[in-house]
């Protein structure tokens, strides 16, 4: 092998390192982008939002104590400790503390997690702390986390329009980091040329003798002539008459009325949470869609990090109860609230009483709570299978144009997946149940 051969091999060996490189940049996690307030910050892969354990975790680097955006709050690193602060609230993270501290010595978990040279805080016990908000919502390159003060009035897919091009920017400047530097291929040196052979002297042609082209007189041939043999007169041909074809008339073609599309419906959307998991929360987000979860004590105790996703990204959650005396349900409501409080710090007036009766609904009503009565109950329904949701979508083609729908727990990922589909595609759109939407 040449030595120019073997830069160019060693050049190309360069680019197929860059190549893999660069792929293995393409294959990573889904991007989070963060605005704090009204600012889109800088797309990093070292300070990315993750999640862990069910909680979201953000850079603490972000809060610079800039008022435009991170609301007034500061942060300072002391060692393995990083301090938040504003005003005369503040909050203590320790690296290996499963917990932060504010001046008071009360505690909120969890603790921070310490990456590399970055400390990362959960967004939930910061934003709870401070009194702001925080959300995540799916934009063109990734998911976005925004946190602001709770007086902004801007809505989550109103702000995540409104700054599509703070995030495309952020997002392009992201992508040319990852690109490898140019690798100039230098050219390689031209091989040695033999001197050339001086050819001989071309030969001078004799022109001494030269022939003259001969000249030849032809003699054309004498004409040949044939005797003609009289022809006999040609004999008349009887042509048979064609039979009539008769051709059939066409029958007419009845051509069948096309039946009218479905008619679009508002679905106010509301799941049972012993049936919910990680997976079909995956599936809603993936459509941008939101539902209301109904849980009952059993799953407020033993699913915290569900709980924690559903409430920071825009989920309702409610309680469930089993049927039973007025006494007894008020009871077991206020004890599922209590559990929320707990996880979630938040408390929730909607409600699902299993089998309730009017006796029953009323002194629901009377204490404060909202009872879910569904227009459509599918809770003895599963819906696992294609054809289950192809019946699904049938019946809620049979409702009126706005309604409720309960779903019971057993819903796979596959079948719900299939059913928002095809109900998407027709054009209706799904929404949580609250408050102010009571079937």
């Amino acid at each position: 092998m040449s030595r120019g051969q073997r830069i160019i091999a060693a050049a190309f060996c360069i680019l197929c390192l860059f190549g893999l490189s660069r792929a293995a940049a393409s294959q990573q996690e889904e991007l989070y982008f963060v605005a704090v307030e009204n600012m889109v910050l800088p797309l990093s892969g070292e300070t990315m939002p993750f999640w862990d354990d069910g909680y979201l975790y953000i850079s603490g680097d972000i809060f610079t104590g800039n008022v435009r955006d991170t609301t007034g709050i500061s942060r300072a690193k002391i060692q393995n400790s990083m301090l938040i602060y504003r005003g005369d609230k503040c909050l203590l993270f320790q690296k290996d503390v499963p917990y932060a501290k504010d001046p008071e010595e009360r505690t909120y978990s969890p603790g921070l997690i310490y990456r590399g040279d970055n400390f990362f805080v959960p967004a939930y016990v910061v934003a709870n702390y401070f009194d702001m908000l925080y959300s995540t919502t799916d934009v063109e390159h990734g998911k976005l986390v925004w946190l602001r003060s709770d007086s902004f009035v801007m809505t989550e897919r109103a702000f995540a329009k409104a700054a599509t091009f703070q995030l495309n920017t952020a997002y392009q400047e992201y992508v040319a980091a990852l690109e490898p530097e140019p690798v100039t291929i230098p050219e390689p040196e031209p091989a040695p040329v033999a001197p050339e052979e001086p050819d001989s002297a071309p030969s001078v042609p004799d022109t001494s003798s030269v022939s003259k082209p001969a000249t030849s007189s032809t003699t054309p041939d004498k004409p040949v002539t044939s005797s003609t043999a009289k022809p006999e007169p040609p004999q008349p041909v009887t042509t048979p008459e064609p039979e009539p074809v008769t051709t059939p008339e066409p029958e007419p073609v009845t051509t069948p009325e096309p039946e009218p599309p479905p008619e679009p419906k508002t679905v106010y959307l509301c799941l049972r949470g012993d049936g919910v998991t990680a997976s079909l929360l995956d599936v809603l987000d993936r459509y941008g869609l939101r539902a209301t979860v109904f849980c009952d004590e059993a799953f407020l105790s033993g699913n915290g990090d569900l709980l924690r996703r559903m409430t920071a990204t825009g989920y309702r959650v409610g309680l469930y109860v089993p049927s039973g005396a007025p006494e007894s349900v008020l009871e077991c409501l206020e004890a599922c609230n209590s559990l929320l409080r707990h996880t979630t710090m938040e408390k929730t007036r909607l409600v699902c009483v299993d089998g309730a009766g009017e006796e029953l609904s009323r002194a629901v009503r009377n204490a404060g709570f909202l009872c879910l009565r569904p227009a459509l109950d599918r809770t003895e329904t599963p819906l696992r299978t294609s054809r289950q949701a192809a019946q699904l979508l049938d019946a809620v083609s049979q409702q009126p144009e706005t309604f409720s729908l309960w779903l019971g727990g057993t819903v796979s990922r596959s079948g719900l997946n299939t059913f928002l589909s095809d109900a998407l595609e027709i054009g209706h759109t799904f929404q949580p149940w609250t408050e102010v939407t009571p079937s």
